[in-house]
């Protein structure tokens, strides 16, 4: 299987698992569960004729490990549903800091009323800024980063659930656990927390000023 065919089953699978299995004729269970053997034919009738093995393959070699597989006879995505499923999700320490690309529109009222799902269950946080900013950019936001204090939010009773290599699911989160880190496309792991409003001046050589070596 090529890798512009992975990608588009993948992006299908995707859409029919957490968003829309009806598009497929697919009937999840409760706990988000489709048949391989009903995907496969989903998938057949729009071209793309796989084996049991590929979707193993799809499944395996994910990037973003979005689903999982049942002795290879069910598929069901980790997380990301709009569709009412019961995951069967357990709560778990998370990392000390966690992250989610929100649009910088959107920062204000965060730093206000904290991280709250949108459409879906909970909340999907990364395990790194890039990822964060990536996940943001793909729903065509203008990404900002919010840093979650993540022990702390933890300690103050926010529960937390793993779900694959790089994303946290969690409960909505108040504003005194975020942060806001240094917005747009070139938020890099090590850019300095700049809070939202603060003018930033660039060095000649074109990077960003620290805080502390700002004017008055």
């Amino acid at each position: 299987m090529d890798d512009a065919t992975r990608s588009v089953v993948g992006r299908l699978l995707s859409r029919w698992l957490r968003h829309r299995p009806d598009e497929a004729n697919l009937a999840l269970s409760p706990e988000g569960w489709a048949l391989v053997a009903d995907v496969r034919a989903a998938l057949a009738q729009r071209g793309y004729i796989l084996a049991d093995t590929d979707i193993e393959q799809i499944v395996c070699t994910d990037p973003k490990d979005r689903f999982e597989l049942e002795e290879g006879r069910r598929i069901r995505a980790r997380y990301g549903h709009t569709v009412s499923v019961e995951a069967g999700m357990y709560p778990g320490m998370p990392p000390a800091t966690l992250y989610c690309g929100v649009d910088t529109r959107r920062l204000p009222r965060v730093l206000q009323v904290g991280l709250k799902p949108s459409k879906r269950a909970y909340l999907h946080l990364a395990v790194s800024r890039r990822a964060a900013i990536q996940a943001a950019t793909r729903r065509g936001r203008v990404p900002g980063v919010v840093a979650v204090a993540a022990h702390e939010a933890w300690a103050g009773g926010v529960r937390f659930y793993p779900r694959g290599k790089s994303v946290w699911l969690s409960d909505p989160v108040p504003p005194q656990f975020l942060t806001v880190l240094a917005e747009g496309h070139s938020a890099r792991e090590g850019t300095p927390s700049i809070p939202p409003g603060v003018p930033r001046r660039r060095r000649p050589h074109g990077g960003f000023l620290k805080r502390h070596d700002r004017r008055e």
